[in-house]
């Protein structure tokens, strides 16, 4: 239905998905979601839950959070419709709207006259459990999800529990096995529930004893009501994560929680037992999560301003979540709070200090500061906070130099902002020793300076990345305001005024370069030459970038993934990009004045993807792709091309003809 020519011409088309509870309508909803073809197809695509709502502002205001990625609770409804207004007006957009429950035509009707202001072929696609919701919201026939076959229902039981050729070997196996899916009613999700329970079991006597045991008294009813086997599941749980889980009852129904918050949260309560491997407790409720996750407990592996604080009783507070508060300063109160783990002060944007006393919280694990812009400093002697694991965010300034962090043991991300050039910053970046965080992660080093002690020269600016050392196992590395690059991630935005980048601390894995609106950037041969094993690169509005330079494309053995997006300068793709033989996927994406494609592209023997998007000059394909026979080729507004791609008497349809899937719209 998403590209059915029907309903081309409709401004918004609504297509429900209907069935009830555990039968995979948000599956099929996200199998549609991350296709990619759909990617290049609509300019915005968004997911919003909304269960159980009946209050027409409640479904707006979510729907304005996902369009819009900002919390929009404390706005007022005209606030929130003009938002959602502002967000898909001219757009031709996908939404999901996943669960819904409310059954009012009237309020249906206020919200998709909201809706209807996005560019034709907009597609909302809604799951729900109600006919009556299928009957008002749908513009178009509903998909009505039924039960698995009893066949289906085997083949998906194989999948998640058999052992290849246990089947042949043991015929029991397969007696006892569809005894155990017969109970399931044919709902995958239970099937999947029951899979994860099998997961350990290998014997034929283990299985017997959960069939006629655990199982004896549990079928799916004939209400479809799978209740009975998912308290099974739960049943099964270790007592640990059992009352872990049972903690997520106090949020509501498809809350969207992060698993590091809901990780400090468990250990707030006691509820993480200490590892006798000696890792630490962050570690332990993540194999919590990810097996919470992997029993089917979780789905889509996707305050107040009063500080004055009665500390008599809250001195055995674990947890505090300030987050969006206006407040200015804290109490010196929060000091006494002796075993706090977590301080949440995201997005205080009027946070202007931390209380001198600070340090004294001596068990601080977690410490979230990011989008505290006001915020210059960090407390005096940070160095003693010990205990830290996760910190989001630390200000070099008058108090603390970069070395502070030298005594800690981060893991996760951490972004250092730079606010003082200190006299010593330099010095202080070789002690901090950041090559000895193997947890760390992500790294962001933004060097927009406020202040100085002393002016830096472009020379101190280069000893600061030689000196700084970064984390073996750095997945990510942005860098605000200066050129740089990292092991698995380079994000390098924005930096106007350097033609040149620098590699400083060259490794050997390397994974996702993006370099994005770097206007003078001519050269990025000294970053690409110290990466062999670089993987994936996008380059995006770097008007300068000589692209043609044959030394742009060194010895990239194993990238598999290169987008060239937005230079409108670039008229004809290099034909060095014909050396890149591990790549597997291009994707060009308006570049305005682009004429030709190079006849090297045939020469990309491993390539499997080709898309080519917005390039309105491109006049004609490389005759090479005659050789290109395993392909998913993806042309979407260039007039030109696919004009000349038209079946069957287009100028390039010879040339494209024997490719297995092609795409043009």
């Amino acid at each position: 239905m998403i590209f059915d020519p029907v309903f081309a011409e409709e401004r918004v088309s609504f297509i429900p998905i209907v069935g009830f509870g555990g039968i995979g309508k948000t599956s099929l909803a996200q199998l549609v979601f991350n296709d990619e073809k759909l990617k290049t197809h609509f300019e915005l695509m968004k997911w919003a839950c909304v269960p159980e709502v009946d209050n027409q502002f409640e479904v707006m205001r979510k729907i304005c959070n996902s369009l819009t990625g900002l919390n929009c609770d404390g706005l007022s409804l005209e606030q929130v419709q003009s938002k959602i207004r502002e967000s898909i007006s001219n757009k031709r957009y996908l939404l999901v709207l996943d669960d819904i429950w409310d059954e009012s035509r009237d309020r249906w009707l206020q919200v998709k006259s909201l809706l209807d202001c996005g560019c034709k072929g907009s597609k909302i696609i809604v799951t729900t459990r109600s006919n009556v919701v299928a009957n008002v919201v749908g513009t178009c026939p509903a998909y009505d999800l039924g039960l698995l076959t009893d066949e289906e229902s085997w083949e998906l039981f194989k999948r998640l529990e058999l052992k290849e050729g246990q089947e042949e070997s043991n015929p029991n196996f397969t007696r006892i096995g569809k005894d155990i899916v017969g109970r399931c009613g044919r709902v995958p999700l239970a099937i999947r529930v029951i899979g994860s329970l099998l997961y350990s079991k290998d014997t034929e006597q283990e299985w017997l004893l959960f069939r006629d045991g655990h199982l004896a008294k549990t079928k799916v009813t004939e209400d479809d009501n799978i209740m009975p086997i998912l308290k099974l599941s739960y049943d099964f749980l270790p007592s640990p994560l059992k009352q872990c889980f049972a903690y997520c009852s106090l949020f509501q129904k498809d809350y969207e929680f992060e698993k590091n918050e809901l990780v400090h949260l468990w250990m707030a309560q006691g509820y993480i037992e200490a590892s006798k491997e000696s890792i630490g407790l962050e570690e332990v409720g993540d194999l919590y999560f990810l097996e919470l996750l992997r029993r089917n407990f979780f789905q889509d592996a996707r305050v107040d301003d009063k500080t004055d604080i009665d500390t008599a009783r809250l001195r055995h507070l674990r947890y505090l979540n300030l987050r969006y508060s206006s407040i200015k300063c804290l109490s010196d109160a929060i000091t006494k709070l002796e075993n706090l783990q977590t301080l949440n002060l995201y997005k205080c944007s009027n946070l202007e200090q931390l209380p001198n006393g600070f340090t004294k919280l001596a068990n601080l694990r977690h410490l979230g500061i990011s989008k505290c812009f006001i915020l210059r400093e960090m407390p005096s002697g940070f160095e003693k906070m010990r205990s830290l694991r996760e910190l989001n965010t630390f200000i070099v300034g008058k108090n603390n130099g970069v070395d502070a962090l030298a005594t800690l043991e981060l893991r996760g991300n951490l972004e250092i902002r730079f606010h003082t050039w200190r006299r010593n910053t330099v010095l202080e970046a070789r002690r901090v020793k950041l090559d000895r965080q193997e947890q760390l992660t992500g790294l962001t080093l933004d060097l927009e300076i406020c202040e100085y002690e002393v002016t830096p020269t472009s020379n101190d600016m280069e000893l600061l990345f030689e000196c700084l050392m970064f984390p073996p196992n750095l997945r990510s590395l942005e860098v605000k305001g200066f050129g740089g690059e990292s092991l698995e991630s380079l994000s390098i935005r924005s930096c106007e005024e350097h033609t040149n980048l620098i590699m400083v601390s060259p490794r050997s894995s390397t994974r996702v370069p993006n370099i994005d609106n770097c206007d003078s950037l001519k050269n990025i041969y000294d970053v690409l030459q110290h990466l062999p094993a670089l993987e994936e690169l996008s380059i995006s509005s770097c008007e300068e970038l000589d692209l043609r330079d044959t030394r742009t494309w060194p010895d990239l053995r194993s990238l598999y993934f290169l987008e060239v997006s937005h230079i409108s300068k670039l008229q004809v793709l290099p034909s060095a990009i014909g050396s890149l033989q591990a790549l597997r996927e291009l994707k060009i994406i308006y570049l305005d004045n682009l004429t030709s494609l190079p006849e090297e592209i045939g020469r990309l023997s491993q390539l499997q993807r080709l898309v080519i998007y917005g390039c309105r000059k491109l006049a004609s394909l490389p005759q090479s792709l005659r050789s290109l026979s395993s392909l998913l080729l993806n042309i979407s507004n260039c007039p030109q091309l696919e004009t000349r791609c038209q079946q069957p008497n287009g100028e390039d349809w010879p040339l494209i003809q024997h490719i297995p899937n092609i795409v043009i719209y």
